[in-house]
């Protein structure tokens, strides 16, 4: 599978569908962080090659950050929703 899609994918079905594009960046970036942390937590040096190579424990990253949020499609509730123009 390619891996944007599997990386989008798991943030979509974790916070659901209506996300507008700077919460769904601002999502991938606490993924990403989650997953970076999880990465060092191995021992392993965090590099571009090392996130793509694990980003199949993407849902374990998450889940140890903000345990149960994505399986209860609640990641949206882990930032703060864009503020509509006034």
């Amino acid at each position: 599978m390619d891996c944007s899609l599997e990386f989008f994918g798991f943030i979509v079905s974790g916070a659901g569908e209506g996300l507008r594009k700077n919460e769904l960046l601002a999502l991938a970036n606490q993924s990403l962080k989650c997953l970076t942390k999880y990465i060092q937590s191995m021992g392993t040096p965090v590099t571009l090659k090392t996130i793509i190579d694990h980003i199949g424990l993407l849902s374990e990253a998450v889940n140890r950050c903000y345990p149960g949020y994505a399986e209860s499609k609640l990641l949206k509730y882990t930032i703060l929703p864009q503020q509509a123009a006034q």
